[in-house]
């Protein structure tokens, strides 16, 4: 449907914000942006119907649109009124069109009539908006299955927030003019209306995906509403778990006999104001069987470290413990507030049993900072950790950067260069350090005597071939261990979910 131009044009201009650091989003979603006129064009090539290959895809897209109907026609009739008031937010449009979703407002005949004109008028735009729903549904599924060949299950991060053509659409079942924080509109768990569109977007979460990651997962729990602004609260709701079955349980009708409830995990990292998960000192119980993601960016002696959580009783399967995530700041920056890296060094010390003079360099830091959460059985890593790239990805008040942070075309040069100065992410440095505070260095001396082995090798400064082997027989080495014996708990059981 394209020539190759077509798609060397789309390249080149994604490369050329900021010499390929940054993600050029506007050459992706802008109305003249190369990608959408590409995108326009495939469809037009489609639409000529001259071959037996173009009528296959044509009727996959016209069985795309009936199944999908009653979220994709709100969202095409939205895109249409885009284009009438060249305006995203729909209550600076006309009357009849800003409410057209509201039966109180407009009835449903007038309201039928009406999206029968904009269809009429914006037929063309509607139908490019739904080609490039059904484009990007059909790649994802590819990719996913292709995955899914290898092993490897596909998360989705199931955003708390819901956008403007959704709340349009939807007018009851969101509480006006609040929020969740961070402008997030906010749904009103007392209608049918706000229970039935959660459960719609759980369901198309888990027919695209294999795991689905809750964003803001405490605000299903206790509801904190906010003014417009998202600045003032103005009213807290406390649903504990109720909200959270109803998530499980639309999961749960999609997957079926496949359903794990380690399918879904659950962001819970937020300030104890807005939510404590405890209650008289204990995990609150909808809370304790859950599985949660936690950053050890927080570490205090009694939490966010691996042994803390074993000596506050949570069970190594309810949680996920990472360095850092997209809400943190970097550890290189967190390094730079000295009262905060001392108050690390003395908690990693405990822990790994390194001198804490020692972890005050950077390098010492790092790695240190990379090994403590590898000690959990589910642990995960930020890629701007993993592959050491400068600069905050979050609060960074230019727009032009602003989470537009990419891996770079030469990742594995880059990588291997910062493993050189010893402050990327070495997995092997981890597990040795992890061994050597466990004693296991003495209990397993060959396995031991393996990590550091190839600990060095990814740390000096062999050829690419070399290298790029090593990785692999570092990564089988890992998979191996944990799925055998655990690094922090010694299990008798294989450990199935580490892929994850």
């Amino acid at each position: 449907m394209l020539d190759i131009s077509d798609i060397k044009n789309v390249v080149q201009m994604n490369t050329q914000q900021n010499k390929d650091v940054r993600v050029n989003y506007e050459n992706v979603h802008d109305n003249n942006s190369s990608t959408e006129k590409a995108l326009k064009k495939a469809y037009e090539n489609l639409m000529k119907k001259d071959s037996s290959q173009k009528e296959k895809i044509i009727e996959e897209f016209r069985e795309f649109k009936t199944k999908n109907r009653e979220w994709l026609e709100p969202k095409s009739v939205f895109k249409g009124l885009i284009k009438k008031y060249s305006k995203y937010n729909f209550r600076d449009w006309e009357y009849i069109d800003a409410n057209l979703y509201d039966e109180t407002l407009v009835p449903i005949e007038k309201r039928l009539n009406r999206i029968a004109e904009i269809t009429n008028k914006y037929s063309y735009d509607m139908d490019i908006y739904m080609f490039e729903q059904f484009l990007a549904e059909k790649h994802l599924k590819e990719a996913r299955k292709i995955l899914n060949d290898k092993g490897i299950e596909l998360s989705g991060d199931m955003l708390v927030g819901f956008s403007g053509d959704e709340v349009w659409a939807n007018p009851k079942a969101f509480l006006r003019a609040k929020t969740v924080g961070c402008g997030q509109p906010a749904l009103d768990f007392e209608t049918q209306e706000g229970r039935y569109l959660l459960r719609k977007k759980v369901n198309r979460f888990a027919e695209l995906y294999d795991d689905i990651r809750v964003d803001y997962a405490w605000s299903y729990c206790d509801q904190t509403i906010y003014d417009y602004n998202g600045k003032l609260p103005t009213e807290k709701k406390y649903y504990r778990g109720e909200i959270l079955d109803i998530i499980e349980d639309e999961f749960r009708k999609v997957k079926g006999s496949k359903y794990k409830p380690e399918s879904i995990t659950y962001e819970f990292i937020a300030n104890a104001s807005l939510f404590n998960p405890y209650e008289n000192g204990n995990l609150k119980p909808y809370v304790k069987d859950r599985t949660k993601i936690y950053c050890s960016n927080t570490m205090s002696e009694d939490w966010a470290t691996t042994d803390a959580f074993k000596k506050r009783g949570w069970g190594k399967d309810s949680y996920i413990l990472g360095a850092t995530n997209h809400d943190c700041k970097s550890i290189k920056i967190e390094y730079q507030n000295n009262d905060k890296m001392t108050r690390e060094c003395e908690i990693l010390s405990k822990i790994l049993k390194i001198p804490k003079e020692k972890l005050k360099k950077l390098n010492e830091f790092i790695s240190a900072k990379f090994a403590e959460p590898m000690s959990s059985k589910h642990n995960m890593i930020f890629f701007l950790d993993a592959l050491n790239l400068d600069g905050l990805y979050k609060d960074n008040k230019d727009k032009t950067k602003d989470y537009r942070i990419k891996i770079p075309a030469n990742y594995q040069d880059e990588y291997f260069k910062f493993l050189e100065e010893g402050c990327g992410y070495n997995p092997m440095d981890a597990l040795e350090k992890n061994f050597v505070a466990q004693g296991r260095d003495k209990t397993n001396p060959e396995l031991y005597g393996e990590i550091v082995k190839y600990k060095r090798i990814l740390q000096s400064s062999p050829n690419g071939s070399v290298k790029n082997t090593a990785l692999k027989i570092a990564a089988i080495i890992i998979l191996g261990i944990l799925s055998g014996i655990g690094v922090y708990y010694l299990t008798s059981k294989p450990n199935n979910n580490v892929a994850k």
